[in-house]
C-alpha cells in the first residue's frame, strides 16, 4: 500500500527528492528549508501526499502564475549575470527558485531545463542529463531539453573521442596522456626552460595555435587567472589549468589545438609533422630577463 501512495505522490507532485539529490551532489546549496523538505524520502507517503494536496488547494492560481513568471524572468537575468561574474551564489538562488516552482508546477519543463542548464555550466554533465531525463518524461518533445541534451552528449563524446580515441578527461581532470602531450607542447615554447612562458613565448604559442595576435593585457590575464610565477608569467601548471577549463567546455577545441601542434587529435600521438616548423618559430621568440 505504501508503494501505491509513493507512486501517487510522485505522479502528481513530481520527484523532487531525486532532483534534490542530483542538484545538491553537484555542489549547489539549496538551503535548510528545501533540505528538510526533500533531503530524504518520507517514511509515510500517504501523509506526505495529503500534506502536498492540502497546500495545492489553498494556493491562489493567478498569484502563483504571476509569481512563477516573475521567477523565470529573474532566473534568466541571474544566469546572464553569472556568465559575467561567475558568482556561485547566483546558481544557488536560481536552483532554489526552480525547485520551489516545481513544488506547485511539477510538469513545467522550463524548470527542469534551467536546473539542467545550471549543472551544465558547472560541467556536471551527467547530473544535467539526469535532470533532462526527468523533464523529458513529462514533456518528451521539448526542444530546449532536447537541444541541451544533444550539446551535452556532443561534449561527452568529445571527452572520449571516436571509438579508437584516447580520453581527454579522467575523473574531472586532464587524462595522463593529455597532460603528457600538453606538457611537451609547453616545453617546446618555454625556450629558456624556466617553467613559465614569458609574454613573447605565450604570444607565439597563441599565434601558432589560432593565428591571432594576443594583446599584452590578455597575456597578463591568462597568468593571473590560471597560474603565474612571481613575474606574472604563465606557469606549466597554469597552462594545464587553462586546458582543463577549455577541455571541459569544448573538448573538440583541445583536440584541434593538439592537431595544430603536430599531434593526432584522437590518439594524442606526436606525429612530428610540424616539429621543424615549430622549432624555427620558437627560435624567433625574445625572452625577457
Amino acid at each position: 500500500m505504501e508503494d501505491a501512495w509513493k507512486d501517487k505522490y510522485l505522479t502528481e507532485f513530481g520527484d523532487l527528492f531525486s532532483i534534490y539529490a542530483i542538484v545538491s551532489e553537484a555542489g549547489i546549496e539549496l538551503g535548510r528549508e528545501i533540505q528538510e523538505a526533500y533531503g530524504q524520502e518520507p517514511k509515510d507517503w500517504e501523509e506526505a501526499y495529503e500534506r502536498m494536496a492540502e497546500r495545492s488547494k489553498v494556493r491562489n492560481e493567478e498569484e502563483a502564475r504571476q509569481a512563477s513568471s516573475h521567477r523565470f524572468e529573474s532566473s534568466k537575468e541571474q544566469l546572464s549575470r553569472f556568465q559575467q561574474t561567475e558568482d556561485m551564489s547566483i546558481l544557488n538562488e536560481v536552483s532554489q527558485d526552480m525547485i520551489q516552482l516545481l513544488e506547485f508546477y511539477p510538469t513545467n519543463a522550463a524548470c527542469y531545463y534551467i536546473l539542467a542548464f545550471v549543472l551544465f555550466v558547472m560541467n556536471r554533465l551527467e547530473g544535467a542529463l539526469s535532470i533532462i531525463e526527468i523533464g523529458e518524461v513529462i514533456e518528451p518533445e521539448n526542444e530546449e531539453l532536447r537541444g541541451l541534451e544533444q550539446e551535452i552528449n556532443r561534449i561527452l563524446d568529445g571527452y572520449e573521442g571516436d571509438e579508437d580515441a584516447v580520453a581527454l578527461i579522467q575523473d574531472d581532470q586532464l587524462s595522463p596522456p593529455l597532460q603528457h602531450a600538453l606538457s611537451d607542447i609547453f616545453s617546446a615554447f618555454d625556450k629558456d626552460h624556466d617553467g613559465a612562458m614569458c609574454p613573447d613565448e605565450l604570444r607565439q604559442f597563441i599565434k601558432v595555435t589560432n593565428g591571432s595576435d594576443a594583446p599584452d593585457a590578455f597575456l597578463s590575464q591568462m597568468g593571473q587567472r590560471f597560474g603565474a610565477n612571481q613575474k606574472g608569467w604563465l606557469t606549466r601548471e597554469g597552462f594545464l589549468n587553462f586546458y582543463l577549463e577549455q577541455t571541459l567546455d569544448d573538448p573538440s577545441e583541445t583536440r584541434q589545438d593538439l592537431t595544430v601542434h603536430g599531434y593526432d587529435g584522437n590518439t594524442l600521438r606526436n606525429l612530428g609533422a610540424k616539429a621543424d616548423d615549430l622549432s624555427d618559430q620558437i627560435k624567433n621568440i625574445h625572452v625577457d630577463n
